[in-house]
């Protein structure tokens, strides 16, 4: 169920999940592995119930008080007795298999940049090839190497947009590699301008509206300044102070946007989005960084605060 989710909403295809039996674990626990290595934990009790308090909660419950894995919220193991009290508490409440069925779709969404392998991307090449043969055979090898469309695809997947319409991003590809436009970040913003309507569809929150926090202008250009190369490409390397205070602003901001149900988009301008999507991410997990090429006319908008430093 959580494989075919995936692939309907970031388009790619994952390999069969590995099950394994383990002494080293107690009885309801589980490890989530990529690679061999550990990417999550938790503890299930598949006689009791998750109460997961999503910020619409303030009383406390009686139960074993836990984190819920996905989301980090503040959650009780409760007795089924108890659930319909805790419902009208303004708790949401699930079982352990959906527990674990959104821990384990959470962790493949956050880490599909690093699933999408050499094979993966074949497979969605030839999955392509049959249906737009021409179109694949115009672009790789002659434009793009296989890897080259992979580290596209990568850098779409780490910001978590749906890679499920390939038509329309190798299109975009091949009219940027026919340009001789072949630099990372100049593909991957050329290809989101391509998805501006699936981008911002996905970004509206639940009344129909894309809200949005906008990064003014002269914290813009103070960013700008501080864009440098490194290993070949450029990044953000701002200095301690001015970090911690855009976080502290970013975070107040984002916050506000949370608790009125709404998702966190940032707005800022093309060329800075790309450093500065992926300087806040490795910050601020789940945070949804567009330009205004990405704006869609027939898409409605509210602008809710700006940030500055």
């Amino acid at each position: 169920m959580v494989r075919k989710q995936i692939a309907y909403e970031l388009g790619i295809v994952i390999s069969p999940i590995r099950v394994r039996d383990s002494v080293l674990l107690s009885a309801n626990e589980y490890i989530i592995k990529l690679k061999g290595v550990e990417v999550g934990r938790f503890e299930l009790f598949p006689e009791k119930l998750l109460a997961i308090n999503s910020g619409m909660a303030s009383e406390e419950i009686p139960g074993i008080h836990t984190k819920e894995p996905s989301f980090n919220l503040d959650a009780y193991w409760i007795d089924e007795s108890q659930k319909e009290e805790v419902v009208n508490l303004g708790y949401t409440v699930v079982d352990s298999p959906s527990v674990f069925a959104t821990h384990l779709s959470e962790i493949i969404k956050k880490y599909a940049h690093e699933i999408l392998g050499s094979k993966e991307t074949e497979m969605l090449i030839e999955g392509l090839r049959i249906k737009e043969p021409s179109l694949v055979e115009e672009l790789t090898p002659l434009i793009f190497k296989t890897f080259e469309i992979r580290n596209v695809l990568k850098e779409l997947l780490y910001e978590r947009i749906s890679i499920r319409n390939l038509p329309a991003i190798f299109e975009k590809l091949m009219e940027l590699g026919s340009n001789e436009i072949k630099d990372i970040v100049s593909l991957v913003e050329g290809v989101r301008s391509a998805l501006a309507r699936q981008i911002c569809e996905s970004m509206k929150s639940g009344d129909g509206i894309l809200h949005l926090i906008i990064l003014d202008k002269n914290t813009e250009n103070t960013l700008n300044n501080y864009t440098i190369e490194y290993g070949g490409n450029y990044t953000l390397a701002l200095s301690p102070q001015l970090s911690q205070k855009l976080l502290d602003n970013i975070s107040q901001a984002l916050e506000s946007q949370m608790m009125k149900g709404y998702n966190p988009v940032i707005l800022c301008s093309s060329p800075l989005r790309f450093y500065f999507s992926r300087w806040i991410l490795s910050n601020i997990p789940n945070v949804n960084v567009i330009s205004y090429n990405e704006i869609i006319q027939e898409i409605p908008i509210s602008a809710d605060g700006n940030i500055s430093v």
